[in-house]
């Protein structure tokens, strides 16, 4: 009898262990798919860059631009038109793309349509379609070829299911060119938006000017380089290839005293504003752009296969990065920093900061001259005011006259003074 019990036990340990085994074998096999499952193929290698072209108005500077682009720009993206909304009806505007300057840049062209605040209607739809196929005329009676267009469209989160259909009517008429719609970041969730990366094969990402600006809020937050490294992991699981558009331009936001916002200046002339508006510009930072180009250089999603700067540089657009910035940052390097105070002349001399780095700077605070004898007069140009004494003159900058900041290779005159030639020059960033 006790023989028959231990047999049974036996019997009954060996059942439970059997058992375990399993359990553990099968814990262990979802785990790995898990692992699997969020494990997502990985890219390494220099991302080509592209270019927006996003002027309305092509002057000399523009044209100049498109045509001496330098090698490591591998594509353009000139903003073809634009449509706005007044309520049912759409208003076109056709910005005046020089299409010799355009063509002879040698580069592949992405055409861009621009379109507002829209629900995508049945009208709305119509109306897309027929100036995308316009925008292609126009290109091709000029002799260019584009190799995609892109539709930036400002769609609402819950309008999805509308866009993509827009999208694939889109797709027909202009076939069998491909459309690569701009996307949102608060898109990628959204489970509409997977069968619409899908159907369009491909997509941009834009991770600049994703949140409304506040007057609070700091200087860089036009595009938070965290913000855009965990977006693009996000969309690497989506396994849908796709751009990153990243920014180059500093925008200017106005704001009433109490912190509501007016309005924002991303280009051309200031506007005039209510007296007592609070004016904030808000930038990117070059130096973490850099470190974030240099991480996916090295590692980033396999599905990640370019990017697109908006916007390329022009000699005359002062609100946006020079080359020199630019050309570093695409490389996954911090553009190097510098400026100097070079002088011209004995009695008077004259003085001018002058940026000897690739980034763009601010222009210093306080610039402190010594003399090796005493100063016989003395006067600040260019925003600057000056302050004597016997040997030596401090330049101050007032904020409200000067410009804050100077471009890579730049000089910007700060004044003069009557004194030896020997002098010793300080300068006091902010």
């Amino acid at each position: 009898m006790k023989d028959q019990r231990r047999a049974t036990v036996c019997v009954e340990v060996n059942r439970i262990s059997t058992s375990l085994v399993v359990i553990v074998a099968a814990a262990a096999s979802l785990c790995y798919g898990l692992m699997k499952a969020d494990r997502i193929p990985r890219g390494a290698g220099v991302l080509l860059s592209e270019c927006y072209v996003w002027q309305r108005s092509w002057d000399g500077a523009v044209k100049d631009a498109v045509r001496t682009v330098p090698e490591a720009v591998r594509g353009l993206a000139p903003l073809c038109s634009e449509i706005a909304w007044r309520g049912e009806n759409a208003t076109v505007a056709w910005p005046d793309v020089d299409l010799e300057a355009l063509g002879s840049s040698g580069r592949p062209v992405s055409a861009v349509l621009r379109v507002g605040p829209r629900v995508p209607t049945e009208q709305a739809t119509v109306e897309v379609c027929k100036v995308a196929v316009e925008v292609l005329g126009k290109l091709r009676a000029g002799k260019v070829e584009p190799v995609e267009l892109q539709i930036d469209f400002d769609c609402a989160e819950s309008q999805l299911a509308g866009y993509r259909a827009l999208l694939a009517r889109l797709r027909r008429a202009v076939a069998p060119l491909p459309v690569r719609p701009t996307v949102l970041p608060s898109w990628l969730s959204r489970r509409e938006f997977l069968k619409l990366a899908r159907e369009c094969g491909a997509y941009v990402l834009q991770v600049h000017a994703t949140a409304v600006p506040r007057i609070d809020g700091a200087e860089t937050t036009l595009c938070d380089t965290e913000d855009a490294r965990r977006w693009v992991e996000q969309a690497g699981k989506l396994g849908v290839p796709f751009r990153v558009a990243l920014p180059t331009y500093t925008y200017r936001v106005a704001f009433a005293q109490g912190g509501k916002l007016l309005g924002i200046e991303a280009e051309g002339e200031p506007r005039a504003w209510p007296e007592g508006t609070v004016m904030r510009a808000f930038r990117p930072d070059a130096a973490k752009l850099a470190a974030l180009i240099g991480d996916w250089n090295r590692d980033r999603p396999g599905c990640l296969t370019g990017l697109l700067w908006y916007r390329l540089p022009v000699a005359t657009d002062s609100q946006n990065w020079r080359w020199p910035t630019l050309s570093a940052v695409m490389q996954g390097r911090e553009p190097s920093r510098g400026v100097r105070v070079e002088k011209s002349g004995v009695s008077p001399t004259d003085l001018v900061v002058f940026n000897h780095g690739e980034a763009e700077m601010a222009l210093p605070d306080r610039i402190v001259v010594k003399a090796s004898t005493a100063v016989d007069g003395a006067d600040g140009v260019g925003g600057y005011r000056s302050e004597a004494s016997e040997n030596s003159v401090v330049y101050f900058r007032d904020e409200s006259l000067a410009p804050a900041r100077i471009p890579p290779g730049a000089r910007h005159s700060i004044g003069w003074l009557r004194a030896g030639s020997e002098m010793q020059i300080q300068i006091l960033q902010p």
